[in-house]
């Protein structure tokens, strides 16, 4: 399992919740429609990494998140993380009704 480390302690969160689809200028440049209300996904822990990995020479798209670490139900902390998508692959996915 994959931990970040918090307030001098490596913490070890069992997942990712994502809120996606909420930012109206992002929607338009990926040529999606615009949904209703944000979508909210996960993603698993296995997300969670200090290193960059690839193959065949992939494309990553990167943003900036904000990023909250709640523990025992209350807020703790909140930073940033660096989202990266490997945007053709998410364009196929998109094309073929998976996404």
């Amino acid at each position: 399992m994959n931990s970040v480390t918090f307030d001098s302690q490596q913490i070890v969160p069992s997942k990712i919740i994502c809120v996606g689809m909420n930012y109206v200028e992002h929607v338009r440049k990926l040529d999606s429609q615009m949904p209703s209300e944000a979508g909210i996904f996960m993603k698993p822990n296995s997300a969670i990494s200090d290193k960059i990995r690839s193959v065949n020479d992939d494309h990553f798209h990167f943003e900036a998140e904000i990023s909250f670490i709640v523990l025992n139900e209350t807020l703790a902390s909140v930073g940033i993380g660096f989202d990266l998508t490997k945007r053709s692959l998410q364009s196929k996915l998109k094309s073929e009704g998976l996404l």
